[in-house]
């Protein structure tokens, strides 16, 4: 995240530290109303290189989006989606030969987890929470090319191999504790610590296809089919906590 907003993230906390300071009626409410949205991003890089990113859950950046039913119960959900596009070119020498080897990768990645919270009384500015909900993870096919071509003075030769790998599935339950510290009506920082359970499915079946052109003589392509499956069973334990910056705003109330 560049300058501007780090520096946008800093006047605003000083902005709420300020605020606190002028000891505000004691009748305003700095915290959510029944009702409220919330959106959510990480702070990462504290103290040093101040930036905020998505929050990032099972090492999947996703946006989070609350939703406050009444004034103790909010819903939760955590939407990402991640595309990595990779190349790579490499130019050395082999013995008397040049070598090129171009390679390319492909992947995407679904994150999607809906989850509860319960908000506790705290104080005027403190707001602590438990929570617990479902998470799941939809990796798709892995797509990997790679191309290398020997040249001396007689020709080139040329070797391909495309790979078609199978994605993975994984769904998961985690329990979360945390708070939120309202440094300025609306506007809070926050802690969560997370544990959970994950069961994923990874695998099945994969193709790669091998094209070799010489330099003299035609060329060959061979395939190589077969399945590759796995299951684990993981209990999730994260050795850090979370450090949040969430904004609240109002949505339409219910008559009471």
């Amino acid at each position: 995240m560049n300058k501007k907003l780090a520096a946008l993230l800093l006047v605003l906390i000083l902005t709420g530290l300020y605020a606190f300071g002028q000891n505000p009626n004691q009748d305003e409410n700095v915290k959510f109303d029944h009702g409220d949205w919330g959106v959510g991003f990480n702070i990462t890089g504290l103290i040093q290189n101040i930036s905020l990113s998505p929050v990032n859950s099972d090492a999947q950046p996703a946006l989070q989006i609350r939703k406050f039913v009444d004034d103790r119960w909010a819903v939760r959900l955590e939407l990402g989606v991640s595309a990595q596009n990779y190349s790579r070119t490499l130019v050395d020498s082999v013995d008397n030969f040049r070598r090129t080897y171009d390679s390319t990768f492909s992947q995407t990645r679904f994150y999607i987890a809906p989850s509860v919270e319960y908000h506790f009384e705290g104080t005027k500015r403190l707001d602590p929470y438990l929570g617990a909900g479902l998470a799941f993870t939809l990796t798709g096919r892995d797509t990997r090319n790679a191309s290398t071509d020997l040249q001396d003075t007689i020709g080139t030769a040329n070797v391909t191999r495309n790979y078609d790998l199978p994605g993975s599935f994984q769904f998961g339950a985690d329990f979360m504790v945390g708070f939120n510290y309202f440094v300025a009506p609306k506007l809070a920082l926050g802690a969560e610590y997370r544990l959970g359970f994950a069961h994923s499915t990874g695998g099945g079946d994969f193709d790669i296809v091998t094209i070799n052109d010489p330099v003299s003589g035609s060329s060959s392509t061979s395939r190589r089919t077969g399945s590759d499956r796995t299951v684990n069973n993981n209990l999730l334990t994260y050795n850090s906590v979370n450090i949040s910056l969430s904004y609240f705003f109002s949505g339409k109330r219910s008559s009471d």
